[in-house]
């Protein structure tokens, strides 16, 4: 008498559109061997790139630099610029090659747990860099002038989280040789200085009251809560905004009631005392964002302001990070071999939000009308609320990219467009801002990195640049690579929108930045099929956000195939 055999694994087969972050950390979880009665799941992936990962622009430059360097082969490309079809094969640099990271990838510990979390399963190594600043501004170019002006920082910020203070820029050090009337124009200008030093100090002082009394009494995440629909310009006019008579009227428990009272008399007090001020969000709030976020400052000021007191309760005192050897170390750990092509059981979307609405609005086309084609145009309804900017980084080593003086140079140098007052001010803008110049808000504030090189070529000097201002771009000559973004950013609308696809739920799988646990919202959970993610599922849109929606949908599908993630593969 024979035994029956048990039946074979079911085949499961999932298509993955992009190979960023996302995409990757979706393959790792999905392609990781579970039990024997599990499924047996195979994952491709799409990607229109040269190499597949989120090191596809990233660039290797040989040390010292020589003519070949001027135009270095990015990764993916052989010399006479084919695709490569070998597998991404990583060691650690040797000191005669530096790695670039195209876009810069740094992170800060408070904001990405789950990005960090999965460096350390991984064996991701990496290192503390807790940037130096310089913040300069440039005004716009005039036909009847020179097309290039080099930048000259108003503020030095030495990094270590403050604890090294600032330092004064070279234009306000005693000038050589000391006459009396310099001296009298420099304790002037000195004087001046020390005004808008002060000024920064207050005005810091009071965001973080802001942000700590947001965050942490949950006002930035009850949806219940006016701030939630403030974006960083109404901050500005409204720090601490009243809850409507229609949430005043909810149902709560006395303990509740108590404590909104209570919430309610102490922010009357810190009204006297406490706001956003204009000059310093002009001047260095809004500035830094646009850093950080590669957007327009008009975007940082349409931001909603619950995602930016979130990220500086979050990250105060926190160190920042870079991977040691390089992302394309990342890129190698999560990689899984590819085959061939379709027919698939799931389809997950790792692309931009713009990008995969266009693929689901042909999709849709080809349904007959019925509850899935409703619930895709349900998730194309919010992934059309993400707005993109276009963001520029050039590799380089033009020192014109610099303050004009080494004393001046910093980790990370910023310079702001700016207006003189007058020239199409903003409407809402108080009558207190006393600067001559504003920062503008048309434009990106560029960002120039010195890199750190090895010590066998520290007497070199290379810079990542991302968006240079029309006044001030790099030579040519000078350039070692161009890369061009899409990068996703968020406002009030798309906020709210996104609770549609990826929401916050004290029953959520994946626990992200402060402690909040993230679970799929109504349009994906349980939903099967056609599957969205991507860094801009929660906070504002940086790699934490690409990794936990990754975790979220790549448990949803296992869940729902009766597979689990095993515990080697957990983090």
């Amino acid at each position: 008498m024979s035994i029956p055999s048990s039946p074979p694994p079911k085949q499961v087969r999932v298509a993955i559109v992009g190979s960023g972050l996302t995409g990757l950390v979706a393959t790792y979880l999905l392609t990781a061997s579970s039990n024997n009665n599990a499924p047996n799941i195979t994952v491709d992936i799409f990607e229109r790139a040269s190499t597949l990962g989120m090191d596809s622009a990233s660039i290797s430059v040989p040390l010292p630099l020589s003519s070949s360097a001027s135009h270095p082969v990015p990764v993916g490309l052989d010399e006479e610029g084919n695709r490569s079809r070998k597998r991404l094969k990583v060691q650690p640099p040797p000191d005669s090659v530096l790695r670039i990271d195209v876009p810069m990838r740094a992170f800060t510990g408070g904001y990405y747990p789950q990005l960090l979390a999965l460096y350390r399963h991984l064996g991701v190594q990496t290192k503390k860099t807790n940037f130096t600043y310089s913040f300069a501004s440039l005004p716009s170019p005039s036909p009847s002038k020179a097309s290039h002006i080099t930048p000259s920082p108003n503020i030095l910020y030495n990094g270590a989280n403050g604890f090294r203070g600032l330092s004064l820029p070279f234009s306000l050090q005693p000038p050589r040789p000391i006459q009396v009337r310099s001296v009298l124009e420099q304790v002037s200008r000195v004087r001046e200085y020390f005004g808008s030093v002060l000024m920064l100090a207050v005005g810091y002082l009071q965001l973080l009251i802001l942000a700590l009394w947001h965050h942490h009494l949950g006002h930035t995440c009850d949806v219940t809560h006016p701030i939630r629909e403030h974006t960083l310009r109404d901050l500005v006019r409204d720090p601490f905004p009243r809850r409507s008579s229609a949430s005043k009227g909810r149902s709560y428990t006395l303990r509740s009631r108590v404590g909104h009272w209570v919430e309610r008399g102490a922010e009357d007090i810190l009204r006297r005392w406490v706001g956003l001020d204009e000059g310093f969000a002009h001047q260095t709030l809004t500035p830094l964002f646009s850093a950080v976020m590669t957007s327009t400052l008009d975007s940082v000021w349409s931001c909603p302001a619950s995602e930016v007191l979130d990220y500086i309760a979050l990250t105060l005192g926190k160190d920042h990070f870079v991977v040691k050897d390089g992302v394309r170390t990342v890129v190698a750990k999560l990689l899984r071999e590819v085959e061939e092509h379709g027919p698939f059981d799931h389809i997950i979307f790792a692309t931009q939000a713009n990008q995969t609405a266009h693929f689901l609005r042909q999709y849709i086309d080809s349904l007959t009308p019925d509850a899935e084609a409703e619930r895709l145009r349900g998730v194309v309804d919010v992934l059309e609320r993400f707005k993109y900017e276009k963001s520029l980084v050039v590799n380089h080593t033009d020192r014109r990219m610099l303050p004009r003086h080494e004393g001046d140079w910093r980790d990370l140098n910023l310079v702001s467009p700016t207006h003189h007052r007058g020239e199409e001010e903003d409407e809402w803008e108080s009558d207190n801002a006393s600067n001559d110049t504003l920062v503008s808000s048309d434009g990106y504030t560029m960002a120039t990195h010195i890199l750190t090189l090895p010590p066998t070529a520290r007497e070199l000097l290379i810079m990542q640049t991302t968006n240079p201002l029309p006044s001030l771009q790099p030579d040519p000559a000078h350039v070692l690579s161009r890369s061009t973004f899409e990068r996703a950013v968020i406002d009030v609308e798309a906020h709210v929108a996104r609770q549609g696809l990826f929401t916050h739920s004290p029953k959520g799988a994946v626990q992200t930045a402060g402690g909040r646990r993230l679970a799929l919202g109504p349009l994906q959970a349980g939903a099967g099929g056609v599957w969205v993610c991507g860094s801009w599922a929660v906070g504002i849109p940086l790699l934490e956000g690409c990794v936990v929606s990754a975790q979220l949908v790549a448990e949803e599908i296992l869940t729902l195939e009766g597979a689990t993630i095993p515990a080697y593969a957990r983090w």
